[in-house]
This record gives C-alpha cells, structure tokens and sequence, in this order.
C-alpha cells in the first residue's frame, strides 16, 4: 500500500506503526459490514469477546 512520504512522516512523529494501524483499521472494517448482515445477539457476542481481549 502507498502512503505518502509527508503522511509517513507524520505518523513516525506520533509514533504510529503503520502496519499495525492498517492491519486494525481492516478488522474493524470487516467487523462492520458483517455486522449488518448479524442478528443483535451475535453482535453482542462479539462485543463482548473483543472487550475480553483487551
């Protein structure tokens, strides 16, 4: 994936790891379309096993 070097730079001066930060932000993007294809229960489920994760 390209980033620019000027977005780079910023994320190095608030020491974001880039990979990692791509890597979370697609997980919670898949989370979110299946999401709307679950029944509350099932969301519920999730959000509590994530809670647990952390």
């Amino acid at each position: 994936m390209r980033v620019s070097e000027e977005l780079r730079e910023l994320m190095r001066e608030v020491d974001v790891d880039r990979s990692d930060y791509i890597r979370e932000a697609m997980r919670r993007k898949v989370r979110e379309e299946r999401a709307k294809q679950v029944s509350t229960e099932v969301l519920v489920k999730w959000i509590r096993e994530e809670r647990e994760a952390r």
